[in-house]
């Protein structure tokens, strides 16, 4: 993980922040949320995760951001699985912003359940030989 955080690394958050979340994705299969009543809702999650990240920025350790994806997908548990995969890729996103190279199977367990997340993230990774 970068750290300190640049100054376009934290505009990118904000920019994140920003952008509508659960709505219909054009060049994905996410249809959007059922209904407005779910999308604010699951917005307001991803939203307040980010602000937390920007407000604790630019020293941010990845410890902080990895615990905040796990309160995330916890609050996500009782969503349908396209609105926790979408809370999934928001988290992944801000991955890439931060240089995160793994949630240590924080998102497969938040999608997929602690016994089937588990195994898929100590599940040996085949080389493209």
């Amino acid at each position: 993980m970068k750290s300190p955080l640049s100054p376009s690394d934290v505009d990118a958050l904000r920019r994140l922040r920003e952008e509508p979340k659960f709505g219909p994705a054009r060049n994905r299969l996410y249809p959007g949320a059922p209904d407005e009543q779910i999308r604010v809702r699951c917005a307001t999650v991803i939203d307040e995760m980010l602000d937390s990240l920007i407000s604790a920025s630019p020293k941010i350790p990845e410890r902080f951001v990895l615990k905040r994806f796990s309160l995330v997908m916890r609050r996500f548990k009782n969503e349908d699985s396209e609105e926790i995969e979408e809370a999934g890729s928001y988290c992944e996103a801000v991955m890439c912003i931060l240089g995160i190279e793994s949630s240590h199977g924080i998102l497969n367990r938040g999608r997929y359940g602690f016994l089937l997340g588990t195994l898929l993230s100590i599940w040996p990774r085949r080389s493209k030989t």
